[in-house]
């Protein structure tokens, strides 16, 4: 019985630290805000009523602060990931409420 009872902990280990080892890596993605909000204020933007020269250069602004985002995802880049989050929240108080 204790062999059989070994041959099944050591596999179950395996599979639960590769799955707190996934869990980890994508916790910060799946946690961030920016994921969500971005396309949200880009819907926003599509729908507010602005001057079209005005929308055009707060969705100019606004795809270049997701780029910098997905890059910051991607490079595990604090500095960026900030940067990224004062751009939506500059984008999100220039729309009309």
């Amino acid at each position: 019985m204790t062999s059989r009872h070994r041959s099944f902990l050591r596999p179950a280990a395996l599979l639960l630290g590769g799955l707190l080892v996934t869990a980890a890596g994508t916790s910060s993605a799946l946690a961030c805000r920016g994921t969500a909000e971005y396309p949200a204020v880009l819907q926003q933007l599509a729908a507010a009523s602005l001057a079209a020269k005005r929308k055009a250069e707060l969705t100019r602004q606004l795809e270049e602060g997701r780029v910098l985002h997905d890059r910051a995802h991607r490079q595990n880049d604090a500095g960026a990931m900030r940067e990224s989050l004062k751009i939506l929240d500059r984008i999100k108080a220039a729309l009309p409420r």
